[in-house]
């Protein structure tokens, strides 16, 4: 049996990413950033980009029969852009909707341990593509609080086997 961490970081690009695909217009793709050889989408699109991760407390842990559980809070720092003719609205919406308590309830429906705190303001950034064209490009950033898990295992003595072994001396020691 090998460690086991929960939330994995799939698993948070498939929450952030089903968030923001079920706010946005049909047909606007979210992907993950960084992806080596793949082309952009023609259509509009959204990049997720997780860009930090900073401890909140001290982590806490317990006990199972078979397994030491480790709890750590932490603050996930993500970054999203907003390509296409709509970026400006659709960054917008993001802003907006992320300081709404239906994120919060979004990511507990989900069963992912988070919750939003901070948005970034929309910010433009200047982009050109291949044919040095000018493409539409918005940024904000996204900060939420995510409880990690982590099981490891853990070997416990169930049973304890005692032998008296008799000592040379008398206890106390004579003098």
């Amino acid at each position: 049996m090998s460690a086991v961490l929960a939330p994995t970081q799939s698993q948070l690009y498939a929450g952030i990413r089903a968030w923001v695909a079920g706010l946005l217009p049909t047909g606007v793709q979210v992907v993950r950033g960084q992806q080596n050889r793949a082309a952009p989408p023609l259509a509009a699109f959204v990049t997720m980009l997780i860009t930090g991760r900073e401890p909140l407390a001290t982590a806490g842990w317990r006990y199972t029969a078979t397994t030491r559980d480790i709890s750590e809070t932490a603050c996930v720092s993500l970054q999203l852009a907003v390509f296409g003719p709509d970026a400006h609205d659709h960054a917008q919406t993001l802003c907006a909707a992320w300081r709404d308590r239906q994120a919060a309830d979004f990511f507990i429906l989900q069963g992912i341990p988070a919750a939003p705190l901070y948005v970034s303001h929309a910010r433009q950034v200047p982009l050109s593509d291949g044919e040095h064209q000018y493409q539409a490009c918005w940024m904000l950033d996204l900060d939420m609080q995510v409880t990690f898990s982590l099981s490891l295992p853990q070997d416990f003595a169930t049973t304890l086997s005692a032998v008296t072994v008799l000592a040379d001396r008398p206890h106390p020691p004579e003098e």
